[in-house]
């Protein structure tokens, strides 16, 4: 819900939860058209605005160009976002990665990304899948590019990036 305000000046959204998405087969490619002639995923959903978050503009646009700097440069997220056409869609996000021994620890990462007036805040979450550049922002990016239709770039899951 931050992430989505912060990319829309502070509008505060009650977030979707995509349940039927648990039943798409992610070993099996799958265009984004059979998903959704299938009824796997849903055609739209309606926001229901929670609140607003009272702040000026500059300080969205600090967060948000701050933000950034974790897919370029010298950012814990640069290496899997390398290529991406930044010229065309703004993207920005934030790495995480939680350590819970013994267990592996758990890779995460969340973005906003936006194009004009299209726009779209993604996070993923993977339970003992490594450090959040290595695992989440790789999906993310993907959810990115598929979601702005752009093309793949040129990145390998599971490889080290930090």
């Amino acid at each position: 819900m931050s992430y989505s305000a912060i990319a829309n000046g502070g509008t505060v959204y009650r977030p979707h939860v995509l349940k039927c998405l648990g039943q798409l087969d992610v070993s099996r490619a799958i265009d984004v058209d059979q998903a959704c002639a299938k009824g796997i995923v849903p055609e739209k959903a309606s926001p229901k605005v929670l609140g607003t978050v009272q702040a000026p503009a500059e300080a969205f646009a600090f967060i948000q160009q701050s933000l950034n700097g974790t897919v370029t440069g010298d950012g814990t997220a640069a290496k899997p976002f390398d290529g991406f056409p930044f010229d065309k869609v703004f993207v920005a996000g934030k790495t995480g990665t939680a350590q819970m021994a013994p267990k592996q620890p758990f890779s995460w990462f969340a973005a906003m990304a936006k194009e004009g007036t299209k726009q779209i805040v993604v996070a993923a979450l993977v339970e003992e899948g490594g450090t959040g550049s290595q695992v989440a922002a790789p999906i993310v990016r993907r959810v990115i590019e598929r979601y702005f239709g752009l093309r793949e770039g040129n990145f390998e899951a599971g490889v080290r990036a930090d």
